[in-house]
């Protein structure tokens, strides 16, 4: 297993040994360099601050004890991390695991929020695929599955031997959080990861950037696709034979929907596998403002040991976890189910309401493409309609905003992303538009 040479494993220097010698041995210090305030009658707060790169252990207990009564399953406090969000779970892990101009293999179509995340570590994205069949969005196997014959110079490189195709490198440019881009159309960082002009990494051979870790997110945004037991098996077996770690975002799992699969099963707590599992608050209080989320580590417990030694270093650098909001955790944790099923009845009602207006008109050229999970829902139509000029009509017109699919890097051309969130009167009466301007221009 790879970790990036950007944080090395600890060494206690004298004076640290000289400090836990002393203290092993009950003698009294005092820190005549001490910088901490509130251990000196000074600052807000009933009691000393005490830094915890992982986040309070308190709050960490609630926590490990919530996400055991909800999984099924023991979890162990001193494997989470508390964070501001799981951007900054991204971030550290992309710290953790790559050096400068390695890969991180994430699916698309997907949230172009980690290419933006993976340009400011200075990581590469590169693209393993899903396709649309008809019925559900599936792993595509020849995106992922090793072949010698694209080794260096024609695809990527993992951290052992394995190579795998890329295909397509001008996908469509898009921005952070589905934001319109700059250019259609640009070249984006997944296409940048196959340009030889833009890596640089002395240690491995020009044009072939290493991948050091696969993203999951389970399940998918946009297109609300769970992992059934197939692809989960795929995905763990290719780690493990390749040695390299798995981060899974599985913010929107508690979010099924009616063709959610039977097979599904959370990645969190994975024991076979190096993962990181991100989670948290603003998804399941439906409340982006509650800036609470955590990072799970699992897998063989030395690979698990040597992780958070070297992302303590991480945390330790940053400490972002607020105090005040630690305190507040286990309330909010409690109030998970019932938030939860508030907006997973939303997003069913919506959905069924969508497919129900399809439905009634019998030429409609439209074509739900039914997720599975999540928030969200995309919509197909005939290919001849830009989706560009569709979005423009629809803000222009009826004052409708929605993103189209080539945010997203949908492998074909014709789809525009709606939310399942809005309030039922309101979405049903702004869809119809949608699908009547779409019938206008087909």
């Amino acid at each position: 297993m790879h970790f990036s040479r950007r944080v090395s494993h600890p060494e206690p220097n004298a004076i640290s040994l000289a400090v836990q010698r002393r203290r092993a041995q009950g003698q009294t210090l005092v820190n005549i360099s001490d910088s901490n305030p509130t251990r000196h009658g000074l600052g807000k707060g009933n009691s000393p601050y005490q830094a915890n790169p992982r986040g309070s252990l308190e709050a960490r207990h609630a926590l490990a004890k919530y996400l055991s009564a909800r999984d099924s399953r023991e979890v162990n406090p001193d494997n989470l991390y508390l964070l501001s969000s799981t951007s900054q779970g991204y971030s550290w892990l992309m710290k953790l695991l790559c050096d400068f101009g390695e890969a991180v293999l994430s699916p698309t179509p997907g949230y172009p929020l980690i290419e933006t995340l993976a340009d400011l570590e200075n990581v590469q994205v590169v693209p393993y695929r899903y396709a649309w069949l008809g019925r559900k969005w599936e792993l595509d196997p020849l995106s992922l599955i090793a072949s010698e014959e694209f080794a260096g110079e024609q695809g990527w490189r993992s951290s052992g031997t394995v190579t795998g195709q890329v295909l397509d490198e001008g996908l469509p440019g898009r921005g952070s959080d589905g934001r319109l881009p700059v250019t259609r159309g640009s070249r984006s960082s997944i296409g940048r990861a196959l340009d030889r002009d833009s890596i640089s990494n002395p240690s491995e051979s020009a044009g072939s950037p290493v991948a050091r870790a696969l993203i999951v997110i389970n399940p998918s945004n946009p297109t609300g696709a769970y992992l059934d037991s197939y692809e989960r098996k795929t995905l763990l077996n290719y780690c493990n034979k390749y040695a390299l770690p798995l981060i899974a975002d599985e913010v929107f799992y508690d979010f099924p929907l009616p063709a959610a699969p039977s097979s599904r099963a959370r990645l969190a707590g994975c024991p076979q596998n190096l993962t990181f599992a991100l989670d948290g608050l603003s998804k399941s209080l439906s409340a982006p403002g509650y800036k609470i989320a955590w990072l799970e580590v699992s897998g063989p417990d030395a690979l698990v040991a040597e992780a958070k030694t070297r992302l303590d270093i991480i945390a330790d650098a940053y400490l972002p976890f607020s105090e005040i909001l630690a305190e507040q955790l286990p309330g909010f944790l409690q109030e998970i189910p019932r938030q939860v099923a508030l907006t997973r009845g939303r997003c069913a009602a919506n959905l069924e309401v969508l497919k129900g207006l399809v439905a009634a008109d019998s030429i409609s050229p439209v074509t739900v493409l039914e997720p599975q999970g999540g928030w969200n829902v995309l919509l197909r139509f005939p290919s001849h309609v830009d989706e560009e000029e569709l979005v423009k009509q629809l803000l222009d017109e009826q004052g409708i905003y929605l993103q189209p699919g080539y945010f997203f890097d949908l492998p074909f051309n014709g789809v525009i992303n709606l939310s399942l969130l809005l309030e039922p009167d309101y979405f049903r009466e702004n869809a119809l538009k949608v699908l009547r301007t779409i019938n206008a221009l087909s």
